[in-house]
C-alpha cells in the first residue's frame, strides 16, 4: 500500500534496540532487481521510466506493507540527504535526481526506483538482526516478482547495471562500532587473519564521504557464485568473531588503562553536556567515547540506544532541517548556525534523560 506523504519519519530504524548492540549497531540487506522487456535506467526513454514507474507502484499498492510515496518527480534534495544519512540510501541527490524513494512506515524497508537498477530493496534493523533484515526483503522482493517479472539468466542469475551484483544480487553489511580494537591497533590482524575472501571491513562513511569514528561497515565483496544462504552465514560468522574479538579487546583496555579510560568518558560527558557549538566530527568522536563507556558500564546516564541515535540525527542534513523544514538544495547554511543546533540538539537529549 502507498500512502501520499513525503515526510520522513522523526523516529527510524535506528530508534530500536537489537542483539549485540553494544558492537553492532545495525543490520542491512540490499536487492537490486531489473524488470524483463526493459533497458536498464540508464537507457530508459522517459516514456519507459514513467511505465517502469507505474508497474513497481502498482505492485507496491497490492503488497501488506504501507509505503510513503515521494514527491512527485522524485525526493527532494534535503530529504533524499536525511536518508542517505540514515543509510537507507546510499547514493548522493546529484547522482540520480529524477529517482524516487519509497520508504515503509517504520523506515525498516525502503525501495528505491531508477536509479542503478529499476528496483534497489533496502531493509535495516537495529543490532545483530541480518536473518531478520534478509527475511523482510526477501517478503518484499517475493511480492514484487510476481507482479513484476525481473530480469534473470541461467549463467548469470539477476541482472544488474553493475556487473559486480550480478548473480545474487545482494549486498549484506552491518554497521559496527569497534572502538577498543581500534584503539589497540589490532583490528586489521583480526581481519587478515579470520575472514574469508568474499568478505571485507571498511571505515563506515557519512553522507559527505568522510570516516566517522571508529565505525565499520562489514559486507559481501561478491555476489556471484554463492547463494543468498551462504552469504548471510559468512557475514554471520565474521559477525560473531569481531564481537567476541572486540569485547575482549575492551575488558583489556579497561584492565590497562582503566583511569585513562574513565577519565575520557567522564570529559566526553562533560564536553556534550555544555557544549555550545559542535562540529559532526567532534560530536561523532564524543559519541564514541560515550557509547564505549555506556557499553562497559562506565556510566548509565543515557541508554546505548539513545546516544546511538544521536549518531544519526546529529548529522548535517537532519539539522539542517531541524532549522528550517524547507529544502535546501544548495545546503547553503552557515556552518555555525548548523554547529550552534547540533550542540542544543545533544544538550536537550542530555537534558531529557
Amino acid at each position: 500500500m502507498i500512502i501520499p506523504s513525503n515526510a520522513t519519519h522523526p523516529d527510524s530504524w535506528f530508534s530500536g534496540t537489537g542483539p549485540d548492540e553494544d558492537v553492532v549497531v545495525s543490520s542491512r540487506v540490499r536487492l537490486s532487481r531489473n524488470i524483463d522487456g526493459y533497458p536498464f535506467p540508464a537507457s530508459l526513454t522517459p516514456e519507459e521510466s514513467d511505465e517502469v514507474r507505474r508497474k513497481v507502484e502498482r505492485a507496491l499498492e497490492a503488497s501488506p506493507t504501507v509505503f510513503r510515496a515521494p514527491q512527485l518527480g522524485g525526493v527532494a534534495t534535503l530529504e533524499r540527504r536525511v536518508l542517505v544519512e540514515r543509510n537507507l540510501l546510499s547514493s548522493p541527490p546529484a547522482a540520480f535526481p529524477n529517482s524516487s524513494v519509497y520508504v515503509s512506515s517504520d523506515e525498516g524497508l525502503a525501495l528505491v526506483l531508477n536509479e542503478q537498477d529499476h528496483v534497489r530493496i533496502v531493509s535495516l534493523q537495529a543490532g545483530n538482526r541480518l536473518e531478520a533484515a534478509y527475511d523482510a526483503a526477501d517478503r518484499l522482493d517475493g511480492e514484487l516478482e510476481d507482479q513484476l517479472g525481473y530480469a534473470v539468466s541461467l549463467r548469470w542469475g539477476y541482472l544488474s547495471s553493475e556487473i559486480a551484483n550480478s548473480g545474487t544480487a545482494m549486498r549484506v553489511s552491518a554497521m559496527l562500532h569497534l572502538p577498543a580494537l581500534t584503539e589497540l591497533g589490532e583490528l586489521a590482524e583480526v581481519v587478515e587473519s579470520n575472514f574469508p575472501p568474499e568478505v571485507g571491513l571498511k571505515r563506515f562513511p557519512d553522507a559527505d564521504g568522510r570516516s566517522r569514528a571508529a565505525m565499520f561497515l562489514l559486507s559481501n565483496k561478491v555476489t556471484l557464485g554463492l547463494s543468498e544462504r551462504s552469504l548471510i552465514d559468512r557475514l554471520e560468522d565474521c559477525l560473531v568473531m569481531l564481537v567476541h574479538y572486540e569485547r575482549k579487546a575492551r575488558e583489556r583496555l579497561l584492565g590497562e588503562r582503566s583511569e585513562e579510560v574513565n577519565s575520557a568518558v567522564k570529559a566526553a560527558f562533560a564536553r556534550l553536556s555544555n557544549v555550545k557549538e559542535l562540529s559532526d566530527e567532534e560530536l561523532f568522536e564524543l559519541l564514541s567515547l560515550m557509547r564505549f563507556g555506556i557499553a562497559s558500564g562506565l556510566s548509565s546516564r543515557i541508554s546505548l540506544k539513545d546516544v546511538t541515535k544521536l549518531f544519526f540525527i546529529g548529522q548535517r542534513s537532519h539539522v539542517i532541517r531541524l532549522i528550517s523544514e524547507a529544502d535546501k538544495s544548495d545546503m547553503d547554511i552557515d556552518e555555525e548556525l548548523v554547529n550552534k543546533r547540533r550542540a542544543k540538539l545533544v544538550r536537550e537529549t542530555l537534558d531529557r534523560v
